[in-house]
């Protein structure tokens, strides 16, 4: 069963890092972890880069299929596309959503990330972290998590994530660690 939480609860965490770091797969192992234990995660995907869980569902299926209509919807932002993205966070209601910005750290983005209240950095670049962090503390946001990302190093919770391979469904400790911080966090 669904928990109610109270309005003043809520959270919109941006998940953000280099591009080709595992945010994807990220956000997919933490939404299973959190929905098997009972919680729902909304994740609301704020970039042009034509990625969503459509994509990953697809890929397994049909790989061709999901790389060409990822190429035909890939994308670059516009002004009204990052306002409607913006105007979107900040109407956010759930409990609990990640907002996905992709890997770019921009005029743009920010805009986007406004409205957030906390951020997880996901990057398998170690010196990107600290320029993340500052990007996002900047903006005001928490940290949940700042996350070096090894494909196949030993997963250590609250530093290390690995196994962010797509086709792997395992759930890490770190993607544990995360579940329960984010558990903590909503109440």
């Amino acid at each position: 069963m669904l928990r109610a939480l109270k309005k003043k609860e809520m959270r919109r965490v941006i998940i953000c890092g280099p591009p080709h770091s595992g945010k994807s797969v990220f956000i997919s192992k933490v939404k299973t972890e959190l929905r098997r234990r009972g919680f729902w995660l909304y994740v609301f995907r704020a970039c042009p880069d034509g990625e969503g869980d459509w994509f990953h569902e697809t890929l397994s299926v049909n790989a061709g299929r999901a790389m060409e209509l990822r190429a035909r919807v890939k994308g670059q932002f516009s002004p009204e596309l990052v306002e409607y993205y913006a105007s979107s966070v900040a109407k956010l209601s759930l409990p609990l959503a990640f907002v996905d910005v992709g890997g770019r750290m921009s005029r743009e983005n920010s805009r986007i990330m406004e409205n957030a209240t906390d951020y997880i950095i996901v990057s398998s670049d170690e010196g990107m972290i600290r320029e993340w962090s500052k990007f996002c503390r900047g903006l005001g946001l928490a940290p949940v998590a700042e996350l070096y990302s090894d494909l196949h190093g030993e997963d250590v919770p609250g530093k290390v994530v690995s196994r962010l391979d797509r086709g792997d469904d395992s759930i890490t400790p770190c993607i544990s660690w995360v579940a329960d911080r984010l558990m903590e966090m909503v109440g």
